[in-house]
């Protein structure tokens, strides 16, 4: 058989296997309503909480990094689902501060972390105090977050980020600062010095003087791995000494870590406070992240080992979980880093969803803010996102990439208007995308984000919410801070005990009857130390999880781009036989 015989099996075997024809979208149709009929509320008090904030994770950075992320693994990318897409509740969340309509982190985290809406730069604060005035500040003003709400039930707590540890988003569970650039001394006018910096608060307040179990990844302002940089402090004190002083003093199992081979040394097991400091400031980006022993861990093994330091108490913890370099990338309109880092994020959720048992784990994923990217350009369905769009311009004639920024360092100006990218490399990493207006750093984006959910409570997930509800989402789920002793909580904790009394361990353990799923292993990031059971109910590698509760897949077309059927099989052999024959 010549090859022009192989070229027309070759389309017939494409035609047939990758049909999408109306039967095809009428069955994922049916399979989605199925699933979703499928999902009851679960009212169970949650044991533990894990908060993943994707840092400027806005709709349309989850969209790209989706389809990159397929297309990466050698799919079209639309149909692809990032693991957090396929939790079971989903609510759009407005964003805005008490005082800007476009917020910054500082805000909208303490939105999250208080249920209390503030200024745009305040962290942990109420709307009464003025920005960077510490003289307004008062006992009543500061607010309690769900971190100490955990805390005074007596779980464990843990802070996990790729940013400094006193950057907006992880500060606003722990401090309280009139200013979210007051990270340390240095940076505090000296007429409001009477006011804590916020390394300062972390190490001697929450979480990182408290007495219960703490896993907390950081840098401040000391440095020991850049032997060139010294610290700011102005009052010359090197708080992760007086962290590891107070530590030994106190007699309590603690760990400081500051590279991968201290980091991969830890026992959990006897380790009950751990501080890592990675960086000068923050993290790198994964994709330039240094595996060597030298270097840093990556987000995923940050939190497999927090988890297992956390949930060694019995009665529990919370663990907030940033991507905070998502929005660094956007700041640069480096839409590569930004995707790269929105799949790294995911993946760490992958990781923390083989750990626990969803029956008794809230696992809540939203982002602070948007960013400005935007998709457009007409596409044909499988185009390679990061590349130049299906279409030019039909006013200059030029082309454009996909994915664009509204404000940014990616304006080019030239002297015919808009510069010609044909020849320009859009898909590596130092390649800024075009941006409409010129900045020396992207502004926020004022649309709503995405909270996704699963676990106890994650119905309350629903809507169009108010950012400041998911903290009582958390709450109510847990039965913690501001619905410790409501009527709600206390009869469910009625329902749990009577359950527990009434309730038969059994000795073996079944299979379940139906579908359930796991994170496939391109979900996983290859440095998490976390195994990997069977993705179906009845592949031959299924081995139930130890928690006893893994993640449902939602079925569909989001997760098939072809089929097979026996039709099909029979219509390859057909033009096989035929055009074997000529």
């Amino acid at each position: 058989m010549n090859w022009k015989c192989w070229l027309v099996s070759l389309i017939c075997l494409v035609e047939s296997v990758c049909s999408q024809d109306a039967d095809f979208w009428k069955k994922q149709a049916e399979n989605l309503i199925q699933d979703h009929l499928s999902v009851k509320p679960n009212t169970k008090i949650a044991k533990n909480i894990i908060l993943f904030i994707g840092d400027g994770l806005s709709l349309a950075t989850a969209t790209a990094a989706r389809i990159y992320d397929g297309q990466r693994h050698g799919t079209t990318g639309e149909e692809n689902n990032l693991i957090f897409e396929r939790l079971d509740h989903t609510a759009l969340i407005k964003t805005y501060c008490t005082n800007k309509q476009v917020a910054d982190s500082a805000c909208t985290a303490t939105a999250i972390a208080s249920g209390v809406k503030t200024k745009s730069r305040v962290i942990g604060l109420d709307d009464s105090v003025l920005l960077a005035n510490c003289s307004t500040v008062t006992d009543e003003s500061k607010l309690s977050t769900i971190l100490r709400w955990a805390q005074e039930v007596d779980k464990s707590t843990g802070i996990v980020t790729t940013t400094r540890i006193t950057h907006a988003t992880p500060a606003a569970f722990y401090a309280h600062s009139a200013d979210r650039d007051w990270e340390d001394d240095s940076a505090v006018p000296e007429d409001h010095r009477h006011c804590k910096d916020i390394a300062r608060q972390l190490v001697e307040e929450l979480p990182g003087y408290s007495r219960w179990r703490s896993s907390t990844f950081l840098r401040d302002s000391t440095d020991v791995q850049y032997t060139n940089r010294t610290g700011r402090r102005s009052d010359k004190r090197n708080l992760v000494e007086d962290w590891v002083a107070d530590k030994f003093k106190r007699n309590f199992a603690y760990s400081y870590v500051h590279k991968n081979e201290e980091f991969n040394e830890i026992d959990t097991e006897e380790t009950d406070y751990l501080l890592g400091l990675f960086d000068h400031s923050h993290m790198k980006y994964e994709s330039d992240r240094n595996n060597s022993a030298d270097g840093q861990p990556s987000l995923s093994r940050m939190v497999n080992t927090a988890v297992k330091i956390l949930q060694k108490n019995k009665k529990g913890y919370f663990l907030m979980v940033e991507g905070g370099r998502i929005d660094h990338a956007h700041h640069e309109n480096h839409a590569r880093y930004a995707l790269e880092e929105t799949i790294s994020f995911s993946n760490t959720i992958s990781t923390a969803l083989k750990m626990v048992n969803l029956e008794e784990t809230l696992v809540l994923v939203t982002a602070d803010h948007a960013h400005s990217l935007a998709i457009s350009g007409y596409s044909n369905r499988g185009h390679p996102i990061l590349k130049l769009a299906g279409t030019r311009s039909d006013v200059d004639a030029k082309p454009y990439t996909t994915l664009m920024y509204a404000v940014g360092p990616g304006y080019v100006h030239v002297p015919d208007g808009r510069e010609n990218v044909t020849e320009k490399l859009t898909d590596t990493k130092p390649y800024r995308q075009h941006s409409t207006v010129p900045a020396s750093s992207a502004a926020h984006d004022g649309e709503d984000v995405v909270a996704y959910a699963q676990g106890p409570m994650a119905h309350l997930v629903d809507g169009v919410m108010e950012q400041n509800s998911l903290a009582y989402v958390m709450a109510y789920s847990a039965c913690i801070g501001p619905a410790r002793k409501t009527q709600l909580c206390t009869k469910r904790r009625l329902e749990a005990s009577s359950a527990a009394k009434s309730f038969d361990v059994p000795t073996t353990t079944k299979k379940p009857t139906t579908p359930f799923f796991t994170p496939d292993p391109m979900d996983i990031d290859r440095d998490a130390t976390v195994d990997i059971y069977g993705t179906m109910q009845g592949d031959a590698g299924y081995s139930p999880p130890a928690t006893g509760e893994v993640l449902r897949i939602h079925s569909g077309a989001n997760d098939l781009s072809c089929r097979v059927n026996i039709f099909s099989v029979i219509w390859i052999i057909g033009c096989i036989y035929f055009f074997t024959t000529l």
